[in-house]
């Protein structure tokens, strides 16, 4: 039977706690694109609501109260 030292006690925790570091990198790499996904979703609505008549319609029309509301401009 061989003797386990306490160096290589160190190696073999040292191990363990790299593959648990390696196992949450890659959950966190995946929860990033995801998140990453859903931003580029809602940048995509906020840009086509942007283009949208109505949107473009109520914009114009609240224009002279948004104007007159803002002092010093």
């Amino acid at each position: 039977m061989r003797e386990i030292s306490g160096k290589d006690l160190l190696i073999r925790d040292l191990k363990k706690k790299l593959r648990k570091l390696e196992i949450e990198n890659g959950e966190l790499r995946a929860e990033i694109g995801s998140i990453r996904k859903e931003r580029d979703y809602i940048q995509y609505c906020l840009d086509e609501t942007r283009k949208s008549f109505s949107y473009r319609l109520g914009y114009l029309i609240t224009t002279i109260p948004r104007k007159l509301r803002k002092p010093g401009k």
